[in-house]
């Protein structure tokens, strides 16, 4: 199983409803995406400046599961519809889960 993890910035002036509505949208993809095994979302806590604004830890059986999500229509819609007006930057990380992992 791996772990895909993305960290958002988004832009100056965005709301707290623009952020409700990612949320809101990226929640639905569960039950679109069969691959989608598990997500996790959420804003920071904001425990330490310089941190991002958002983040999702998805979790995937394999590495065909994570790329057939990534061009889904329904990820590249919430991605096009939802997040991408209001972010400033992303950065992601795909990485093995042990094989004890509980989802």
């Amino acid at each position: 199983m791996l772990l895909h993890i993305v960290l958002f910035k988004w832009k100056e002036g965005t709301t707290a409803a623009q952020v409700d509505a990612v949320q809101a949208a990226m929640a639905k993809l569960p039950s679109q995406i069969p691959v989608l095994k598990a997500l996790y979302m959420g804003s920071d806590l904001k425990f330490r400046d310089g941190n991002a604004d958002w983040a999702l830890a998805a979790v995937f059986e394999n590495q065909e599961d994570w790329q057939a999500y990534q061009v889904h229509p329904a990820h590249q819609a919430v991605v096009k519809d939802f997040a991408a007006p209001i972010l400033a930057s992303r950065n992601a990380i795909q990485l093995p889960l042990p094989a004890d992992w509980k989802v």
